[in-house]
């Protein structure tokens, strides 16, 4: 530092740490110019403590390393984009993996513009949702991949200010073979409460550790039992 002044006669914003008296250590950042008074020179510092903004920005640093390492991590689709335009900021592998473009295919483009969206209306319908609350949760849309198969997806999003500018940062997970498993489920119980009501059978299930019971809606009406009236234990029915 002494010599950075020697050498130009002052010195702007130099950083360092000073000791205080109790031993304690302070960053601070020093300015000083050489003076001449009476034929002597003074060297006139000022000095500003700049430890708790050092602390504050070590501890931004460690929860942006924090957030990148999850970022990158997560196994859920994760995508950033400005509020004001959509433009994609950046996308995670998952997203890469779940969708099919490549990051450099989507970062500078919006979902819209490469066909992720069916339709511009549709999203500027979810962004007016996320507008009014600050955020969505498990939002169902039908989202189109890179080879233009449509998905059925979830969207969990929040504003977020990154360097000051409002974001959208959404989770979106591909529910596709879930729903259509429970579709098919739903599908099969239906079928199979037609077939009995048709063939006038009930069916029942016992679990074995607690003796509860549960009954199909064609066995109630065998029995001529309404359904409140049910204790829906085993020792109920032999009751």
């Amino acid at each position: 530092w002494v010599a950075a002044l020697q050498t130009s006669g002052a010195v702007q914003d130099f950083e360092t740490v000073f000791r205080r008296k109790d031993g304690g250590l302070r960053s601070v950042r020093v300015s000083a110019a050489m003076l001449e008074l009476s034929g002597e020179r003074w060297i006139l510092s000022f000095c500003y403590d700049i430890t708790e903004r050092k602390l504050t920005e070590a501890a931004l640093r460690r929860s942006e390393d924090k957030f990148s390492s999850i970022f990158q991590a997560s196994p859920i689709a994760i995508s950033l984009a400005r509020f004001a335009d959509g433009i994609l900021l950046d996308i995670n592998p998952a997203f890469v993996r779940t969708f099919g473009w490549t990051r450099e295919e989507l970062i500078g483009q919006t979902s819209t513009e490469v066909g992720i969206w069916p339709s511009v209306a549709e999203r500027e319908h979810w962004v007016q949702e996320l507008s009014a609350a600050g955020m969505t949760r498990e939002y169902v849309v039908s989202w189109r991949n890179k080879a233009g198969d449509t998905r059925v997806c979830q969207i969990s999003a929040e504003i977020v200010q990154i360097g000051g500018v409002p974001c959208i940062l959404a989770m979106t997970s591909d529910a596709t073979d879930r729903m259509r498993a429970e579709e098919a489920l739903k599908a099969s119980q239906a079928r199979l409460t037609e077939a009995q009501r048709i063939g006038r059978f009930g069916s029942w299930t016992l679990e074995l550790a607690t003796g509860r019971m549960e009954w199909t809606d064609e066995l109630f009406r065998i029995f001529e039992c309404e359904r409140a009236a049910f204790g829906g234990t085993w020792q109920a029915l032999l009751d």
